[in-house]
């Protein structure tokens, strides 16, 4: 598997040596989806920040009072809003994930290339061969 700091850092070079095995994907979708699901959980954070900060107000004011109340009403708000941008971000994650799990592994330097199979060689062999 590769790291996702390779992809970002260093896509041209990755496409080069994902094209050595002849296999395609698109890396730069990937890269879109990585950036979408950053800007989610990010987003989902700063909402579950502002939710705790005024979740702290709340704490700090009498109950029942009329600012206790009105920050009441704005904690609804703000835990559907959370929620429904957690859910945003896990979904974004979720993709992400399934398309980066499609990404081959990057063959060694030292491994030749070929068309296929054909190509292969032998390095060593082991035991007896039954032919």
């Amino acid at each position: 598997m590769i790291e996702i700091s390779h992809l970002r850092n260093d896509l041209n070079g990755l496409e080069a040596a994902i094209s050595r095995k002849k296999f395609e994907c698109d890396l730069e979708g990937l890269l879109k989806l990585d950036q979408k699901r950053r800007e989610e959980i990010s987003a989902a954070e700063h909402a579950r920040a502002g939710q705790k900060a005024t979740n702290n107000e709340m704490s700090q004011l009498p109950k029942g009072s009329p600012e206790f109340l009105a920050k009441v009403a704005e904690m609804r708000e703000l835990s559907a809003k959370v929620k429904e941008l957690e859910s945003a971000a896990k979904e974004a994650d979720d993709n992400f994930r399934n398309a980066f799990m499609s990404v081959p592994n990057i063959p060694h330097e030292s491994v030749p290339d070929g068309k296929g199979e054909e190509d292969n060689q032998t390095i060593s062999t082991w035991g007896d061969k039954d032919d």
